[in-house]
């Protein structure tokens, strides 16, 4: 009976480690739960299947198994991501039964110290295979009841210049620090990061862009999830960063130390910007580009449940013209909302819709000119303001300047009322336009106020 019950375990023991061959990867808690189902790969001669790795850039870490650097253990790991990268892009080339799902993941056992990539100098030995990159903490490694290899996350990746990704790419549960300030381009792939990423908060040095600094893309998508970063453009940077068709860029529960741009760094934009913001921002929110750069098609910016130091444009700053911007918050604060840019670009039209739950300074339907200049803040056709509640010191139907003939709105502007909050009719107001403020109050509850008529 002993030598039966000995056998009835070691089946039981195979059996859950056939499971672990064949589980799908899942989630549970603070832990990320890791597949053992992989692609094809010789390890020792004989047949492992592995669709993930382990890298550490500490050697000492490894003691008497640094000869078997194979990256199958946390205590075997590769020494750089240039192996693994080169091993898991062997496997899925060379591999009769490579995981079709693109699932490959490279887990961190020990820091990664990327050494210095110059700014106009690209690396394709790395970030070239579809991703997710992780970490693990020793002590919470081992097989669940299920069959699940698990981890949680400890280790850093420390960047010293540049990076620029070609392949989808997932961070997800990682340290991530730089003490001198990087940029991070996803060159048009899919990068994200995902919950759990920490960076430093005290002085965020990286800065995120959808696209790249060298040469243009198709078009960029771009998703923080967790983090500190100083600023983030949904597109490239430089004149020659551009993007030739649209811009998808998603932040949620991060924070930005400075500004957030939906367009790029001086890079054009040819297509329409998708927007959308969930977090602390400790300065401004633009919809279109910086400086020099242009946006050729519309921009569609949604900001829900956020802090916003200063103030959010449908446009951009000091930028070229930009198409149509839409712009809706929610159950945000923020200092002010304009429907234009601040700077010489010009938005062709402008909606603002703001929802319960917001508070802010002042509502602006067109554009901003702090100089007085009269070729700032021009929104060339017709803006509007729907309101659906909220708390607001004013409305102004048109551009706002201390100086006469600036911030324009060439168009008319309509001002339409869906709920009041604490507004009155005095505090809506004529701003910069050449047009007509047009007024309809749904509720019936204000007047309508001084220089308006009628929708």
């Amino acid at each position: 009976m002993d030598k039966f019950k000995k056998n009835l375990f070691l089946i039981l023991i195979l059996a859950v480690i056939s499971l672990s061959l064949i589980a799908p990867s899942a989630t549970f808690g603070k832990y990320v739960l890791l597949s053992q189902k992989t692609v094809n790969v010789e390890v020792g001669g004989r047949t492992a299947y592995r669709n993930f790795v382990y890298v550490s850039g500490q050697s000492s870490y490894l003691g008497s198994e640094i000869t078997k650097r194979n990256g199958l253990s946390p205590y075997t790991p590769f020494l750089t991501l240039n192996d693994a990268y080169t091993y898991l892009n062997n496997a899925k080339n060379t591999s009769v039964e490579a995981a079709t799902d693109g699932t490959y993941y490279i887990i961190l056992s020990g820091d990664i110290n990327l050494q210095t990539i110059a700014s106009n100098l690209v690396n394709p030995d790395i970030f070239n295979l579809e991703a997710t990159i992780t970490a693990f903490v020793d002590n919470n490694f081992g097989f669940s009841d299920d069959g699940y290899l698990f981890q949680n996350f400890e280790s850093r990746l420390t960047l010293n210049g540049n990076i620029c990704v070609y392949n989808k790419t997932i961070f997800k549960n990682l340290l991530i620090s730089s003490s001198t300030a990087v940029d991070i381009y996803a060159n048009g792939y899919s990068l994200i990061f995902e919950s759990g990423i920490v960076t430093d908060t005290l002085n965020p040095q990286i800065t995120l862009y959808g696209g790249q600094n060298v040469s243009s893309v198709s078009s960029t998508d771009l998703s923080v999830e967790s983090g500190t970063y100083k600023e983030i453009y949904g597109g490239g940077k430089n004149s020659a960063g551009t993007v030739r068709g649209d811009v998808s860029l998603k932040i949620s529960d991060s924070n930005v130390e400075e500004n957030i741009f939906g367009g790029g760094n001086m890079g054009n934009v040819s297509g329409n910007i998708n927007l959308s913001v969930k977090g602390v921002i400790s300065n401004y929110i633009y919809g279109a580009s910086s400086s020099s750069g242009t946006v050729t098609g519309n921009v569609n910016l949604e900001i829900k449940q956020s802090e916003i130091a200063q103030d959010i444009f449908g446009g951009g700053n000091g930028a070229g013209n930009s198409g149509n911007a839409t712009i809706s918050v929610y159950d945000s604060t923020a200092n002010n909302i304009y429907g234009g840019g601040s700077g010489t670009g010009k938005v062709q039209s402008a909606v603002i819709n703001v929802y319960d739950g917001t508070t802010v300074n002042f509502i602006v339907s067109g554009g901003l000119s702090q100089s007085g200049n009269k070729n700032y803040g021009i929104v060339n056709g017709d803006t509007y303001i729907n309101f659906f509640g909220g708390e607001v010191s004013a409305l102004y139907a048109g551009g706002y300047s201390l100086k006469k003939g600036a911030a324009l709105v060439k168009g008319n502007v309509y001002i339409k009322l869906y709920a009041i909050g604490n507004l009155t009719s005095s505090k809506i107001k004529i701003g910069k336009l050449s047009g007509t403020a047009y007024f309809k109050d749904y509720t019936g509850s204000i007047s309508k106020p001084s220089g308006f008529t009628n929708a």
